[in-house]
């Protein structure tokens, strides 16, 4: 059975519950102060242009499809988070987002994917932070070049930023991978991350933080390689053994597609342990709540599931 029909979102917006889990020794009444730490939300929130129906979510109902009807539970997902930096690729409703996330004291970037065919619709990365707590130092975006040198539609955003209370600073890059699974496309997401290390190189003396949709999985060829680069001194937070242990995320994208069912972790953050530390990281809904239509569904908004990490400075 699928997505059952559902009125447009009210005030009072109901999304499916999700736990949070605590890194040794933090737990819930025994984690540093809010203003001692850094909350960074990672989301692909499904652009409108691939929220269609008819041979793509066909157990989801057109009405939980449509922009309006996801946008606020959008917003109210970020707002019960309520991250320092939200990092959103598939944006194709920007000005909208800032407008709202402005009301709740954030400011924002938009990353337009590159667009040869001066298409209209075509989506992007944006980064929104909030500005009583952290300022912003330079940023700068690119896309990646395939095998002949040219740009591709893929590419990054990169963003150095400063905390307001005790000056620490952190670069933050968010990217999204070439997508779809085939061998000679995770040779292409190989590239584009050998060419993403090169962006971070200049900053490893700083804490780095690297999110985003890699379209690949823990374990495939690309991610593997990015892991190895010690020179980096990077760590995929969801793939810590304590992570894995508790299946804190068994999913990051499930859906159900002509083809069939689709249940993967292709979404990353990435941190530099000697210079930052895990407080708790946000669990995807459990199997028992989830729709047969399986996401996006009436409440929740994207066939992606947030990742949302709270980081502590080591010094």
């Amino acid at each position: 059975m699928g997505d059952m029909s559902a009125n447009p979102p009210s005030s009072s917006l109901t999304l499916l519950p999700s736990e949070t889990f605590y890194f040794p020794p933090h737990t819930n009444t025994n984690k540093p102060p809010k203003n001692k730490t850094l909350k960074i939300l990672q989301w692909n929130i499904l652009a409108e242009q691939f929220s269609y129906r008819q041979n793509n979510f066909d157990l989801v109902s057109e009405e939980v499809l449509a922009y309006s009807y996801r946008e606020p539970l959008i917003l109210q997902h970020i707002t019960n988070q309520d991250p320092d930096v939200v990092c959103l690729e598939e944006v194709d409703h920007f000005d909208s987002l800032n407008a709202a996330l402005k009301e709740k004291g954030y400011t924002g970037f938009f990353s337009r994917k590159y667009d040869p065919e001066k298409l209209t619709t075509r989506d992007g990365i944006a980064v929104f932070y909030k500005t009583h707590t952290l300022t912003h130092i330079n940023f700068k975006d690119g896309s990646y070049l395939d095998a002949k040198g040219e740009r591709s539609t893929q590419g990054y955003v990169c963003v150095e930023m400063e905390r307001r209370e005790d000056k620490k600073r952190f670069v933050l890059f968010i990217t999204h991978l070439k997508a779809k699974e085939s061998a000679a496309n995770e040779a292409v997401r190989l590239g584009q991350l050998k060419q993403l290390s090169e962006q971070i190189m200049p900053y490893r003396h700083m804490p780095v933080f690297v999110v985003g949709d890699f379209n690949t999985e823990p374990g495939h060829h690309a991610p593997e390689w990015f892991t190895a680069q010690h020179y980096l001194g990077l760590s995929s937070v969801y793939q810590h053994p304590v992570v894995v242990k508790n299946d804190v995320l068994p999913y990051s994208t499930w859906k159900i597609r002509p083809a069939g069912e689709v249940k993967r972790v292709i979404d990353f953050v990435w941190h530099t342990p000697y210079h930052t530390s895990v407080v708790c990281a946000l669990c995807t809904p459990k199997v028992c709540v989830v729709p047969e239509c399986r996401f996006p569904n009436s409440m929740y908004p994207s066939d992606h599931l947030s990742l949302c990490v709270e980081f502590t400075f080591n010094k």
